[in-house]
């Protein structure tokens, strides 16, 4: 039955607006919706619920709630439904449930919404469980990262104090410096990270000559190239157009990017640092012979904390947010970062950065 709302009938206009909002609502939402009666048969079932179950409205309507999950599962929802008919309060269920053989995550939150009636809403929480481990990973990692250099440069600190001979004195303050340098550097990519997402992070902008910028990051690194055995090559074109840029920040972007290719690229293999002009624009690529990223990982690699898993399994270390504050300055300056890759045959990233506007 249409109602039609009169001057004189104010609460039932509202009441109808009311019930035409929620039916919006309830169409528009991407999550799951259903609601159940006291016998757990289903008597709402939205569209949301058809995509996440597979039922259509249908096939659903009337028919007991354990159709749509696993019999440990639907347990669990039977459970936390008549929770909030006895108490009356909202009841929170979160779950993974494998679709299309991929594990996903699901928050179920319940509440009566009439006479033995709940109303449940199924939200896929999956990015969200996936961000929470990268995070519990990265503190693992943040942890362990801080500590092995901090017991090592204890250690060094006692055998000075001891005393020694010289050569053993200077081999001690050498090992000292190093893993003092690697707990410096972990700090200051936290801090970086912290200030950028908290827009605090502030540029010194002006007109920057980019091929003094990337050999100083050359110069930077040359030695852990060297040290590995490294084939390091150099092609920068000569009077590359300026770039609005801030020194510093771009000096950390390409010694970052410079310091994971050494890292990635085994013993015997090469690097390669290209630069040209390119309409608008600079241009910077950095190639290498390493162990490749997995295609199941290039999606998430300047996600936060993430790491790609043959990093993790080949135990390489690293903090996870490198690769992060390199796409974040590089695009508050305007520029772009991407990457391609092919598993076990190497990496190349490369950074397009606006000239600068005379």
């Amino acid at each position: 039955m249409t109602y039609q709302p009169t001057p004189e009938n104010g609460q039932e206009w509202g009441q109808t607006v009311t019930l035409a909002h929620l039916s919006a609502i309830i169409r528009l939402a991407s999550d799951a919706i259903i609601s159940v009666d006291a016998n757990q048969r289903l008597i709402l079932f939205d569209k949301g619920a058809e995509q996440t179950f597979g039922y259509s409205a249908g096939e659903a309507l009337g028919q007991p709630l354990d159709i749509l999950l696993p019999p440990h599962l639907a347990g669990q929802f039977i459970y936390h439904i008549k929770r909030a008919l006895q108490t009356g309060e909202a009841q929170i269920y979160k779950y993974p449930l494998t679709v299309g053989g991929t594990i996903r995550y699901f928050e179920a939150r319940m509440v009566v919404s009439g006479p033995d009636e709940v109303l449940t809403i199924v939200c896929d929480i999956s990015e969200q469980a996936r961000l929470e481990q990268m995070k519990s990973d990265f503190i693992n990692r943040a942890a362990h990262e801080l500590r092995t250099p901090l017991t090592t440069a204890i250690l060094m600190a006692n055998l000075i104090q001891e005393g020694g001979t010289e050569e053993e004195l200077r081999r001690y303050w050498g090992i000292l410096n190093t893993e003092l340098e690697r707990q410096r550097n972990l700090v200051e990519e936290l801090l970086k990270m912290g200030h950028l997402e908290g827009d605090a992070f502030l540029f010194s902008i002006a007109p920057l000559d980019l091929t003094a910028t990337l050999e100083e990051a050359l110069k930077a690194i040359t030695p852990l190239a060297n040290a590995k055995l490294l084939e390091l090559s150099v092609g920068i074109t000569p009077q590359l157009p300026l770039v609005n840029g801030d020194k510093s920040s771009l000096q950390q972007v390409f010694v970052n990017l410079l310091s994971n290719a050494i890292k990635f690229t085994p013993p015997g293999g090469a690097i390669r640092l290209l630069a040209f002009g390119e309409t608008g624009g600079v241009v910077v690529q950095v190639h290498d012979t390493g162990i490749g990223i997995p295609p199941e990982d290039l999606p998430h690699l300047f996600s936060r904390f993430f790491r790609a898993s043959n990093a993790t399994r080949n135990e390489i270390p690293g903090s996870g947010v490198g690769l992060y504050t390199i796409k974040a300055i590089v695009e508050k300056l305007g520029g772009r970062v991407q990457v391609e890759s092919r598993l076990h045959q190497g990496t190349t990233f490369e950074v397009w950065l606006p000239a600068a506007v005379h």
